[in-house]
């Protein structure tokens, strides 16, 4: 009977085994289940991606449909006005660029002027001033009584600091005859005696580039 009683046991475990143990159409189920989530995930994505696609699409459509409207009505729009209107604020462009270069030169003015004559020395006198607006320099010529006190000039000018740079290269002497009378009578002619005094004099220019000017 004990042996009996052991047989069921056998019996009741290979039962059990065999209902734990997985059937074959759940073994099936099991690798088409993966594959088949793999391609409805990816199915998904597809079709989200393909009406986000569709929508972005519509919408890009109907921005260049409104871009060609906008087009066509500005082509059917009188341009003139429109042109002239260019026309004219080029014009002012380039007035006001004249206008601003022209405000950024350099100017010789009066007080430039008085400057170079209150320096002057002693039997010094200003002859003549030109001055190059690009280069913003002043030519400026002179003639002195006294050789001397044409470099000391030039030195007052430079220790001024007035000028950027002061060229002064050297100056040519001249002479004049001045005849004076003496108060007496040439008993031969009957004309008044006169004598004749020779002058010296030395002329020189000076090149003064004003400050901000070419170096």
């Amino acid at each position: 009977m004990f042996s009996k009683i052991q047989n069921k046991e056998l019996d009741l475990l290979a039962a059990y085994n065999r209902k734990e143990g997985p059937s074959k159409s759940s073994k099936v189920v099991r690798l088409i289940a993966i594959p088949l989530s793999l391609i409805v995930f990816f199915g998904a994505i597809y079709l989200y991606l393909f009406i986000s696609n569709y929508h972005l699409q519509k919408q890009i459509d109907e921005v260049n449909l409104s871009n060609e409207e906008l087009q066509l009505k500005i082509d059917s729009t009188d341009k003139e006005p429109y042109n002239e209107l260019t026309v004219l604020q080029g014009t002012y462009s380039s007035l006001e660029a004249i206008d601003n270069y022209v405000s950024g030169l350099s100017k010789i003015d009066k007080q430039n002027i008085l400057q170079l004559q209150k320096k002057l020395l002693s039997g010094m006198t200003l002859n003549s001033i030109s001055y190059n607006q690009d280069s913003k320099e002043m030519t400026v010529s002179y003639t002195s009584s006294n050789v001397q006190n044409i470099e000391k000039y030039v030195t007052i000018l430079r220790n001024s600091e007035d000028y950027a740079q002061i060229t002064y290269t050297g100056y040519q002497q001249g002479s004049s005859t001045t005849s004076q009378g003496t108060g007496e009578t040439n008993p031969l002619t009957g004309q008044e005696i006169t004598t004749d005094t020779v002058v010296l004099y030395y002329n020189f220019s000076l090149v003064l580039t004003l400050n901000g000017g070419a170096q």
